[in-house]
């Protein structure tokens, strides 16, 4: 490459072409490590330069060839090195309220928007927040890629390729297999008639009963809904879309909420191709599709709130109009190339699920809902709150998030 330095001078500043200076140095590096190679020319010329930056662009392997003994050079050291840099300068490692398996609100935010207590409406605080690609970045991961066990398969050919587990089909990135864990954690009180998980409950849940986004509860759902001519909403429920973990990092959330709702210039598509480019068409491994590591640190610090009511799912409502027909009307009957065309509204957001103190689901009704005969009799009023499916509201985890992280994400840290 060009090795170009400045220099001031009295008239001026002097440009000094520095390769062959450069070039001396790093021959004495091969000359240590690659004797065959300690005579090669590194300077590179300006074609040559542009010929490499094309290659990886198109994502191919830039590390071939004339300059092959550098790479390998640099694995070297930097695979002996890091470690030992790492230990040398950095003591103790302190996360605050880190969204270690993401969070739900973003996606919210992006589907039909979040104000985020400012003075604007939602939908003009999405069209914000669907320019943000960082909003994928904190999307929520499945404690499933955790464990190697587990039939969670890559979510596309680059988790393949960035995994350590590429040789046995496995989707994995992470230094060690949460499973293996779990039989020694069993077995470390064998014989003295102790629960070995009495003092981790969290652990607990996580390890043992494997506590997903979706174990309560699906985190996203749609309901369908479609009235025929003169019928007023509420109307009878058609169809019931539940989405997975993985439905969210794969980005088919984005393609399904394309689908059912045409929205002019369809940006759950352009999200999803932002999801795309920045994380799985690239060369670089994918940080989306596996749970983190514990950083190789002495000391690693993990505080986060608990017990604060915090959003972990949501359910949206899609009303379908079919104008003079009924519901015997076969589908291919109905509509009109002018009802094709038509754009919707942004996805209406129907029901807003909460964790609350003592791991209690409360669900949270955002639109007027139809009463019963008996609150219609006694005139009572609909509850806007209540517990989740009207059962007890008991979920797996035992505490709620810090009220924007939910408790499942901050409570990885207790994996580590």
């Amino acid at each position: 490459y060009e090795f170009l330095a400045t220099e001031p001078a009295i008239e001026g500043e002097q440009i000094h072409d520095m390769t062959s200076s450069f070039n001396h140095i790093y021959e004495d590096l091969f000359s240590s490590h690659f004797h065959e190679n300690k005579v090669d020319d590194l300077s590179v010329s300006a074609d040559e330069y542009t010929r490499l930056g094309e290659e990886e662009s198109n994502g191919s392997n830039i590390h071939q060839g004339k300059h092959s003994k550098l790479w390998e050079l640099a694995q070297i050291e930097g695979d002996t090195s890091w470690l030992e840099w790492i230990n040398a300068h950095i003591w103790t490692y302190v996360g605050l309220s880190a969204p270690l398996l993401g969070a739900i609100n973003p996606l919210r935010a992006v589907i039909s928007g979040e104000n985020m207590g400012m003075p604007m409406t939602e939908a003009s605080a999405r069209i914000m927040e669907l320019s943000f690609g960082s909003t994928n970045t904190i999307n929520p991961i499945s404690t499933r890629t955790g464990f190697c066990d587990d039939d969670f398969d890559p979510i596309n050919e680059s988790s393949k390729m960035t995994s350590d587990g590429a040789n046995n089909g496995l989707n994995r990135a992470n230094l060690a297999c949460l499973d293996e864990l779990v039989e020694g954690i069993k077995g470390a009180d064998k014989g003295k008639g102790k629960d070995p998980w009495r003092d981790f409950p969290a652990l607990k849940s996580l390890l043992e009963e494997r506590v997903d986004w979706d174990t309560d509860f699906s985190p996203v759902a749609i309901h369908e809904e479609t009235c025929f001519g003169a019928e007023k909403p509420p109307c009878k429920l058609r169809n019931k879309r539940h989405f997975a973990p993985k439905d969210i990092q794969t980005g088919d959330i984005f393609s399904e909420f394309s689908k059912i709702w045409k929205e002019k210039g369809d940006p759950l598509k352009i999200k999803r191709e932002q999801l795309e480019s920045s994380w799985y068409n690239n060369p670089f491994p994918n940080l989306l599709d596996s749970t983190w590591d514990r950083p190789h640190i002495k000391h690693v610090i993990l505080a986060y709130g608990i017990d604060y009511p915090t959003e972990v799912g949501y359910v949206y409502r899609k009303l379908n109009k079919q104008e003079n027909q009924s519901p015997s009307t076969p589908k291919e009957e109905i509509g009109t190339d002018e009802e094709v065309n038509e754009y919707d509204d942004i996805p209406l957001l129907q029901t807003v699920i909460w964790e609350e103190s003592t791991g209690v689901i409360i669900e949270e009704s955002k639109i007027p809902e139809p009463k019963s005969l008996t609150e219609s009799v006694m005139l009572k009023k609909k509850p806007k709150r209540r517990f989740l499916n009207n059962g007890d509201g008991q979920g797996k985890l035992h505490h709620s998030g810090d009220g924007s992280v939910p408790y499942l994400s901050l409570a990885w840290a207790h994996t580590w």
